[in-house]
Formats: C-alpha cells, sequence, structure tokens
C-alpha cells in the first residue's frame, strides 16, 4: 500500500470474480461467459468479447462514482488506447518475479518487449506530442509533475 502523499507506486486493483453461477447451495453451471462463443452465438446471446466489454464498461462507472464521492481527481476509462485514438501502445508492469529476475543479472523475455514498445512510443511521441496530453487529462484534470516526465508516467489499463 502506497505510504503517504511522496508515494508514487501505481496504484492499482487486479479484479476476480467467479465463472459459475452462484447459488443457496453453492458454485452451480458455468456462467455465459465462459460459454463457447459458437453457442452463444446460437443462442443470440452476446459473446464472451462483448461481455467483457460490458463488464468494463459497469467497473468504470461503478469506480468513477465512488473516486468522485470520495473527492478524488482520477478517473477510470474502460477504453483501450486504441478506441480512445491512441497510437501510443499501452505497456504491461513486468511482476514481481520477472523484475527480481532482472535486478540479479537474469535474462527477462519481457524486459526487451517493453524496451522495444518505450522506443516506438517515444518516436509517436516526437511526432505526435498531444498523445501523451491526452493520456494525462483523460485520467485527472490536476496533475504534477511527476506525471508528466517518462519516469512517472506508466501506459496503463484499468482492469486492465
Amino acid at each position: 500500500m502506497p505510504q503517504g502523499k511522496s508515494d508514487i507506486r501505481n496504484i492499482h486493483a487486479h479484479v476476480m470474480m467467479t465463472t459459475r453461477v452462484v447459488t443457496p447451495t453453492g458454485l452451480g453451471e458455468k456462467s455465459l461467459i465462459e460459454r463457447e462463443n459458437k453457442w452463444l452465438i446460437t443462442h443470440e446471446l452476446p459473446t464472451s468479447h462483448l461481455q467483457m466489454r460490458d463488464i468494463r464498461q459497469m467497473f468504470e462507472q461503478h469506480a468513477n462514482r465512488h473516486l468522485m464521492r470520495a473527492g478524488l481527481d482520477v478517473r477510470v476509462d474502460h477504453r483501450s488506447h486504441l478506441e480512445r485514438g491512441l497510437s501510443i501502445e499501452p505497456t504491461e508492469h513486468m511482476g514481481v518475479h520477472a523484475s527480481q529476475m532482472m535486478r540479479r543479472g537474469l535474462d527477462v523475455e519481457r524486459s526487451r518487449i517493453e524496451e522495444q514498445a518505450a522506443k516506438r512510443n517515444a518516436n509517436i511521441i516526437r511526432r505526435k506530442p498531444d498523445e501523451v496530453l491526452k493520456l494525462i487529462t483523460d485520467e485527472k484534470s490536476v496533475f504534477t509533475r511527476h506525471g508528466v516526465t517518462p519516469a512517472g508516467r506508466t501506459a496503463s489499463r484499468a482492469t486492465r
């Protein structure tokens, strides 16, 4: 957990949910999101992709309502960079174990991918600096120097 106002760690949440229907006697049949798309389409139901989009939208609305109530000036956006009209690539967190391996000098595949994505993003930013402002201002209406520096800025998905 962050420790005070100077703690700038990336605060995020991992949301887990069951893929089974919850009944009075326990877990039941698979939920619709676990069904094969072929079965869903045959039964005129939304595909798993469409169901996930709906879940992300509902989470965004719920989270933003509570962020606003708490007086926080940050918002969640369920849309991808592409859907937001951005060409900057989102990056992924390396993870604790991969970070520890890298610090010990072991080869970590993800670090090369992130380095390549960072170079591509730097080229895009040089050509389209307005994309950085869009990323920052879509999340917050007020931001700090740290929020606009490369070290302080991570492209992330709420739920991602």
